[in-house]
């Protein structure tokens, strides 16, 4: 769970459900804005996360570590968002290290302008996405990789 709402990402997912004919499933978690044109729902249970997960065809997520590694594990093609401390969706913005490192190493996709024609741009470019799957213990050890380097 995640105390800070996300707003920006999940008005950006509720305009992307109204751009295509499939279903867009959002959870909004702690967001104020409640989506007109996609189903939502606040929160799921890990579980519930994972199926979810493998019946994607796409996922867009916030770049937290779990939801990485669900996706990853899932081998879904995974578009990232950072969520932004001068948006008030985060204490800082660790997110946007962690987006790079995975677009750098061609592990997820991302947007640089959040809105629902760069979503839909990213999630058309992330269906044909050739991910580089990464062992369990490969991506752990990246991940711990990457919380040393932001301890320092």
């Amino acid at each position: 769970m995640h105390n800070q709402p996300f707003d920006r990402l999940v008005k950006a997912a509720d305009g992307f459900a109204g751009l295509i004919d499939e279903d867009v499933i959002i959870q909004r978690g702690n967001s104020s804005y409640l989506p007109q044109t996609a189903q939502h729902f606040q929160w799921a249970s890990s579980q519930e996360m994972d199926e979810l997960i493998n019946k994607a065809r796409v996922v867009v997520s916030h770049a937290g570590a779990g939801t990485i590694i669900q996706c990853l594990l899932a081998r879904k093609p995974l578009v990232a968002v950072p969520r932004l401390k001068k948006f008030g969706e985060h204490f800082d913005n660790h997110q946007t290290q962690l987006v790079a490192a995975l677009v750098q190493s061609n592990r997820a996709l991302s947007v640089g302008i959040l809105d629902k024609d760069s979503l839909a741009l990213a999630v058309q470019k992330a269906s044909h996405f050739e991910q580089v799957i990464a062992s369990s213990n490969e991506l752990a050890g990246s991940l711990r990789s990457l919380i040393t380097q932001w301890d320092r």
